[in-house]
């Protein structure tokens, strides 16, 4: 049993009509897979497997990086004090606050940039330095959006989720600075 498919083609007038045609094979056995023939006004032909194959191709894009966002923290991420991951990320970034509190201890100021610490920087992870009068931040990017902030003045960490959510002081088990911990006040 065959079932007419509807082409839309171009008159001699510009319209645009229906052309019955008849496939071969029946509609309700080829499914999706079948191939219908659609012009669009520049009369280019599209097959729906194909725009299927790309819609399902984008849909793929769209979850994988959904899932695998890059940092591997999300901005819906319960962060929670003593947070075992976040403290691994901290802890990473504990000689850069080393360095940074002994430049201080021996020059006075804070470094304007890390590069004044000659600390290898390719070895610890992107870090946002910012001095502020007499304190600093320190940003670390988790992800697209989420940053976990240490500031020198209270000693805290801050997870920031980057969504427009409110940012969550959290206590973390890191020793940062000849054996004190960085803890929030």
């Amino acid at each position: 049993m065959t079932k007419p498919l509807l082409l839309w083609t171009r008159n001699r007038e510009g319209n645009f009509v229906p052309e019955p045609r008849v496939e071969s094979a029946p509609f309700a056995a080829t499914g999706i897979a079948m191939t219908f023939g659609i012009t669009m006004k520049t009369g280019t032909k599209f097959s729906l497997s194909a725009m299927f194959l790309g819609a399902a191709t984008l849909v793929g894009i769209i979850l994988l990086l959904y899932w695998f966002s890059p940092g591997g923290i999300r901005s819906n991420y319960p962060a929670k004090e003593n947070d075992p991951k976040l403290s691994k990320i901290a802890r990473s970034v504990v000689p850069i606050i080393q360095k940074v509190e002994a430049f201080e201890s021996r020059k006075g100021r804070l470094p304007e940039t890390l590069e004044d610490l000659a600390v290898e920087l390719s070895q610890i992870p992107p870090v946002y330095y910012m001095p502020i009068s007499n304190h600093y931040i320190l940003s670390i990017k988790l992800g697209w959006d989420p940053k976990l902030t240490f500031d020198s003045q209270d000693r805290g960490w801050t997870f920031d989720p980057g969504d427009g959510s409110p940012e969550k002081k959290i206590k973390l088990d890191v020793e940062t600075t000849f054996g004190q911990k960085a803890e929030q006040l």
